[in-house]
């Protein structure tokens, strides 16, 4: 749900923007797509996702036949406003959730979409044929105390996906599964998955 112009993003920063990390008091439009994100709240969700590099990092340990490719690179992830080429919704950013038919909030009120980006461009004899793409992107979902709750993320390298899923076990976030898919592969395979059922 991207905010359809950029005026929107910059506009309505006030110093509290700049302070809080509070995703209650972050701005959003009227579709529930918060803007760029500054000050202390970047900074929270660089930790945030920083948190989620152990998961890889416990992925990566594990007796799995395809490891993860790489953890997030905290100084690729796009913060700012991309440009046409990405599209207005391709910044990290928070989405805030309508409320249910009864009025009632949701389990998890918002959520974090994230995206990095690493490009190179692919020469051969000297003539540039096309871009190589080695990104994450995910969504970190926030329950009402503003703790993650689950999250999910993939990771692209040469076309081949890898998927990690988290969520809550025992009242820990914990890796739920892991998926991989290469471009010859229409379906992923599971490397791994929790034998918990919750």
């Amino acid at each position: 749900m991207p905010i359809e112009k950029p005026e929107d993003k910059i506009r309505f920063y006030t110093e509290e923007d700049y302070n809080t990390t509070d995703i209650t008091k972050i701005f959003y439009d009227v579709n529930g797509s918060g803007g760029v994100l500054v000050g202390n709240m970047r900074e929270r969700v660089k930790q945030d996702l920083n948190s989620i590099n152990k998961f890889i990092r416990e992925a990566q340990d594990m007796r799995i036949p395809v490891k993860p490719f790489f953890n997030i690179d905290i100084d690729k992830v796009i913060f700012d406003l991309p440009n046409d080429e990405w599209g207005s919704h391709s910044y990290t950013h928070f989405i805030k959730a309508g409320l249910t038919k009864t009025g009632k909030m949701l389990k998890y009120p918002y959520h974090l979409f994230f995206r990095t980006i690493e490009y190179a461009w692919i020469e051969s004899d000297g003539i540039v044929s096309s871009k190589k793409f080695d990104t994450i992107h995910g969504n970190l979902y926030y329950l009402e105390n503003q703790t993650i709750g689950k999250a999910w993320l993939v990771m692209w390298k040469q076309h081949n996906a890898y998927k990690m899923e988290l969520k809550l076990i025992d009242n820990i976030l914990s890796l739920g599964k892991i998926e991989y898919s290469t471009p010859n592969h229409q379906y992923y395979e599971t490397l791994y998955k929790s034998e918990d059922k919750k």
